[in-house]
């Protein structure tokens, strides 16, 4: 019999990035409800913030423009093992694919009964910067 524990969003990501890195897939997320896409992006970029503000903040704030290889690699470690993918891209301000992720990012997208995870995305404009971090999220399929 599998051990299965009800928890909210907010104590489960506390737990998780408290805890030591568990394998890919390990843990399994199973909402009460069903739940679309948008809310499950939503749940992505909380865990995102709070995983980052957890192990990358320096002084309550989180410099990307200082996050390296490591950091990334860390941060898709913790994704996968609740079954999920992050991708992390840095961009210049004038990309000609921005353009697209702004018209597909979470503003402004238009979510239907057929939307994918992967393809809404979430741009963070870095103050003082030409640098814009567009952060998406998919279903981990493989283990």
């Amino acid at each position: 019999m599998e051990n299965v524990e009800t928890i909210d969003s907010d104590a489960l990501i506390q737990k998780i990035i408290t805890e030591p890195l568990k394998p890919s897939n390990s843990i399994q997320l199973q909402f009460i409800n069903n739940i679309e896409v948008k809310e499950l992006f939503e749940f992505c970029m909380e865990f995102f913030y709070k995983l980052s503000m957890h192990k990358f903040s320096k002084n309550g704030a989180i410099n990307l423009l200082e996050w390296d290889e490591n950091n990334i690699s860390l941060l898709k470690k913790y994704f996968n093992s609740i079954g999920l993918d992050i991708n992390v891209e840095k961009l210049d301000s004038n990309n000609e694919r921005l353009p697209f992720y702004i018209s597909n990012s979470f503003k402004e997208k238009k979510f239907l009964a057929n939307t994918l995870l992967k393809s809404v995305f979430y741009l963070l404009q870095i103050k003082d910067s030409n640098t814009v971090f567009v952060l998406s999220f998919d279903m981990n399929y493989y283990a």
